[in-house]
């Protein structure tokens, strides 16, 4: 008895050791291990495909049906809008377009489900057939849409515009947790790092496009909640009006070869008036490697409802009112010349007076400082950098132009179109640069000259940037006046070229530094807003974006100043080796 209640003590407790994993367990059979996983990813895979096709299946179905919905919904429409219906036809059609919207409202939340379920399964199938697109069109746009529609015809309905904000609030959910997904599978942490890393590797971009894609669709979800409260005088549209910016921004980072992250900008820019900064996107869509289809169509529409007044002539004004007189006649020059409204560029204004505006401006807030000088120093500096850009790409537009045999007719107006911008930037800079040097040589008091030196720096690194990646169009131009002495236009862009350069190279900060030299390719600002501009690409390719950490870019601004100042430096060495401009010989620096 002893013996067996022994021997059933010792069972229990080997049962409770094997239980509680105390007793040591046998060495398990990695090779067998391995193959049954890699028979258990294999039988996944093959229920992932099937499973896939199921759902595709489905969804094509879904779809159709949809469609046929939607082509009943009109017809009913049209049912109810017949005046010779009777009124008891008008109420059947009445009941007959409600319970068709309730039917679609149903197919798309099951194709939404479905679409989800593709999303879920596999994202690469899912980008590979468009998945994210059919989302937009048949889900959320649509829907919305068609709120938007009956709004349009009945302002003011609350139930509606309620309807409205919960679609918007809902599809913003969707695409929100969508990319958190996304980016957490992806271990995307931060956008501008993977969308220059996207860059510089030219790796499979299909991850970057749907991101893209999808802050797209976030960008217009906020606009349209921007334009709702627009209507109904709520306060907040501002703060939507800049998540529609925030949105679009982040398309942009994402993925940088592409346009309609640029246009959406110009639409978002409308909003608050500021003309240059929605033909900059414009011209930034227009610049890319995958430019967008409708950017030119829009800006030459945005320039038909825009009134430019160019016959304010500039004396006793404001500074403020001084940089807006030169921008209407820089983008009345703009539009002639992108726009061809002109047979030919005869009737253009003068370069040298539209030029001298900003040179007056800087003089008067050095002269007459107040409370709003920096406020305007910052306007100056944007309005610089927008204006070199937009005439930078116009430039190179023009170029690809040239290429086209289709405009081998307008190929004179369009090299007189390059020479004309180059010769507008240039003298803008020489002319900026000649009146900050005279004020300060009379002025005792020069603690402006550093803010001065500051805006106009930034667009001249810019302007040098293009020039040194793109010097043989502007060695061309100049080298033909050697050969055409009554080419008026050119002999114009190389006295501007020359005096320009002249005037650089006396500027205390053009000698090389001999301590702590920075290269020209560490990263400033700039290079992040322009990346994925074509005309800065082989540049942009040489910058290390990542340097920026080393050397702390925003916050040391003794280095930021130090690296444009080296791309003017070589910029400028690049046109005193070139045979055709005659700098060497009119400059003894070199």
């Amino acid at each position: 008895m002893q013996s067996s209640n022994q021997s059933n003590l010792n069972k229990n407790q080997s049962q409770h050791k094997n239980k509680s994993g105390r007793r040591r367990r046998r060495p398990r059979n990695t090779k067998n291990q391995a193959e049954n996983k890699k028979e258990q990813e294999g039988i996944l895979n093959k229920e992932s495909i099937l499973n896939l096709a199921d759902l595709a299946s489905e969804s094509h179905a879904l779809e159709k049906q949809l469609s046929e919905l939607q082509k009943q919904l009109k017809i009913n429409y049209s049912n109810f809008s017949n005046k010779e219906q009777s009124h008891m036809a008008k109420v059947a059609a009445i009941e007959q377009i409600t319970a068709t919207e309730e039917e679609i409202e149903y197919v798309r939340q099951s194709l939404k489900k479905a679409y989800k379920r593709i999303l879920d399964t596999k994202l690469t199938y899912a980008i590979d057939h468009h998945i994210e697109d059919k989302i937009w069109r048949y889900i959320f746009y649509a829907d919305i849409e068609g709120i938007r529609s009956k709004l349009r015809h009945k302002p003011g309905d609350k139930e509606l515009e309620k309807k409205l904000l919960l679609r918007i609030e809902s599809a913003f959910k969707f695409y929100r947790e969508l990319n958190s997904k996304i980016k957490s599978d992806y271990h995307i942490e931060d956008t501008k790092v993977f969308g220059i890393e996207q860059f510089k590797q030219e790796d499979n971009d299909t991850i970057a496009r749907l991101l893209q894609f999808n802050y797209i669709c976030l960008g217009d979800l906020s606009r349209y909640h921007a334009q709702l409260a627009m209507q109904n005088k709520n306060k907040k549209y501002t703060e939507y009006w800049a998540l529609a910016k925030t949105c679009y921004l982040k398309a942009t980072d994402v993925f940088r070869l592409t346009g309609k992250p640029y246009c959406q900008l110009a639409l978002a820019s409308i909003s608050n008036g500021n003309a240059i900064d929605v033909v900059w996107y414009y011209c930034m869509s227009l610049a890319v490697k995958f430019p967008s289809s409708v950017a030119r169509d829009n800006m030459n529409s945005f320039y038909s409802k825009l009134k430019l007044d160019t016959t304010k002539v500039s004396g006793g004004e404001s500074p403020i009112v001084m940089i807006s007189q030169f921008v209407e006649s820089f983008l009345h020059i703009h539009r002639s010349i992108m726009f061809n409204q002109n047979e030919d560029n005869e009737s253009l204004p003068a370069v040298l007076p539209i030029t001298n505006q900003l040179g007056q401006v800087v003089h008067d807030l050095v002269v007459n400082q107040d409370e709003k000088t920096t406020t305007t120093f910052h306007i100056l500096k944007t309005t610089l950098t927008r204006t070199i850009t937009i005439a930078m790409i116009s430039i190179w537009v023009a170029g690809e132009k040239l290429k086209e045999k289709t405009n081998i007719t307008l190929r004179p107006l369009i090299l007189s179109s390059q020479v004309y911008l180059y010769t507008f930037v240039f003298s803008l800079l020489r002319n900026l640069y000649r009146s900050s040097r005279e004020v300060f040589a009379k002025m005792e008091d020069k603690t402006l000259e550093p803010i001065v030196d500051d805006v106009l720096l930034q667009g001249l690194c810019i302007w040098s940037t293009f020039i040194s990646s793109n010097f043989t169009a502007l060695s061309q131009h100049c080298s033909a006046v050697s050969t055409r002495h009554r080419d008026s236009e050119k002999k114009a862009l190389l006295d501007a070229v020359q005096s320009f350069v002249s005037l650089l190279v006396s500027h205390p900060s053009f000698p090389d530094p001999v301590l702590n030299t920075l290269p020209s390719t560490y990263p400033i600002s700039e290079d992040l807003q322009l990346l994925g501009v074509v005309p800065l690409t082989s540049f942009h390719q040489t910058v290390d974006f990542f340097k920026e950490q080393v050397y702390e870019a925003e916050q040391n601004s003794e280095a930021k100043r130090q690296v444009r100042w080296g791309r003017v430096r070589e910029m400028i060495k690049k046109m005193a080796d070139s045979t055709v401009s005659n700098i060497k010989k009119q400059n003894k620096s070199f």
